[in-house]
């Protein structure tokens, strides 16, 4: 049975998904072949910062976003506003263990000699698992992106959204398990303690590096070079900003 990746790890959840949204999901274009810079998030900007809450297309108590300040409550609240965004998790849930379902068979048809073989299976398994979850995760990211800029977002849009960006969704999904598979190699190279702390500080490295490339390829047309260019970008930035 293929192992889990560190690939597979850097899903994000559905609150980590829209708590990045809400922090990074606006970024400045740049030039051709350019990441840009990011730009602070429109959506607290026009609703203020504080104790001030935001009222989005009507004045209504389901409609009024919590205080900016807490991102965390901002992220379910989100959630909790469209079916269509609590339904996309589940479905792709679901539609991981279907994609899943045929290379698992093929998995238990390689026999324990074929190293190389399974080898292949297991990257194709990683590759699998990541590209839908991905998806999935950049259709969450879509969808809490049309709530927050005032619109009515169904599973339709927010699909649609990550369908639109397929080529990023993919590329992204390589990126990341490349990077999982040669942390994981790291670790079962390289023995012992000197080996898990490489890997695992290369997978922190990487965790902190992509935060935000899901809801960067959500909202922009960037490549995963881009997208993961444009998230450290973000994240250094609001690291200083911090500090």
């Amino acid at each position: 049975m293929p192992s889990r990746t560190t690939a597979q790890r850097t899903v994000p959840s559905p609150t980590v998904t829209i708590m990045a949204a809400l922090r990074g999901g606006n970024a400045v274009r740049g030039g051709q072949g350019r990441s840009g810079r990011i730009a602070g998030d429109a959506a607290l900007n026009r609703c203020g910062r504080g104790a001030e809450a935001c009222a989005m297309t009507t004045v209504h108590p389901s409609n009024v976003r919590p205080a900016g300040g807490d991102l965390e409550r901002t992220a379910w609240w989100a959630l909790r506003q469209d079916r269509a965004l609590l339904a996309l998790p589940v479905v792709g849930g679901v539609a991981t263990v279907a994609a899943l379902v045929p290379v698992l068979v093929l998995a238990a048809l390689v026999p324990d000699g074929a190293g190389v073989v399974r080898w292949v299976v297991g990257a194709l398994h990683a590759f699998v698992s990541t590209t839908v979850g991905t998806f999935f995760a950049v259709a969450l990211a879509a969808g809490a992106h049309q709530r927050l800029s005032g619109e009515d977002p169904t599973f339709g849009s927010s699909v649609g959204a990550a369908w639109a960006h397929r080529g990023a969704v993919l590329g992204w999904s390589l990126l990341a398990t490349v990077v999982g598979l040669v942390l994981r190699a790291i670790e079962e190279r390289i023995k012992g303690l000197p080996g898990f702390l490489l890997s695992f500080t290369g997978g922190v490295a990487w965790a902190v590096a992509s935060f935000f490339a899901i809801p960067i390829i959500a909202v922009h047309d960037v490549g995963p070079i881009g997208a993961l260019k444009a998230s450290a970008a973000t994240m250094r930035e609001r690291w200083s900003t911090s500090a």
